[in-house]
């Protein structure tokens, strides 16, 4: 990073290092609101799926030639 600010002519301090956490921050927000929709959905479904497994043991499918 130095030798390119160097290069640029423009020191990289202690407050541009605060600067790109808070834009990469921003980044990784926007991103995750973007992306909740997707997410959300796909945990959602997932866990409605385990959620019925327990309840209904019964409809699980069982391997061939063993019983409980």
């Amino acid at each position: 990073m130095t030798i390119a600010a160097n290069y640029f002519g423009y020191e990289w301090g202690t407050d541009q290092w605060i600067g790109l956490g808070f834009a990469l921050a921003a980044v990784a927000f926007i991103l995750g609101v973007l992306l909740w929709e997707r997410i959300k959905d796909a945990t959602t479904i997932r866990y409605l799926r385990d959620w019925t497994w327990k309840r209904h043991p019964q409809k699980r499918k069982r391997p061939r030639g063993q019983s409980d």
